[in-house]
């Protein structure tokens, strides 16, 4: 998750903004924006998802899985979206409700599926 974290990181500061900034603009902390990006803390998946409609960026992109952005990184985001519900879970018609950490390990290429564990 360290690559997903040094991505998030450069995603933020090439567009001139801080951990403080983007943290108020996504309702999260600075504390978490930091652990994020250094690889201390696995990213949420609402997280994820608000960073990459942010940035105008694929969740492929941010999980390393590509090197394309597939996306028009902007200097300034017109309407960014709305800040993340701290309940906020995943929901998937095929596996029902999944831990946002299964998720992203199979985003990131640590899984090539969801192990049937993680549908709960």
């Amino acid at each position: 998750m360290d690559n997903v974290g040094k991505r998030m990181k450069a995603l933020r500061e090439a567009n001139r903004l801080s951990q403080a900034e983007i943290a108020k603009l996504c309702g999260s902390n600075q504390a978490t924006i930091a652990k994020t990006e250094t690889g201390k803390k696995v990213p949420s998946m609402p997280l994820l998802i608000w960073w990459a409609d942010y940035f105008d960026v694929s969740l492929d992109y941010l999980c390393c899985r590509t090197d394309s952005p597939q996306g028009k990184l902007s200097s300034t985001a017109q309407n960014p979206p709305p800040k993340i519900r701290k309940s906020a879970r995943t929901s998937c018609g095929w596996f029902g409700t999944v831990p946002d950490a299964c998720l992203i390990r199979c985003l990131s290429g640590s899984w090539t599926a969801l192990p049937a564990a993680c549908a709960l």
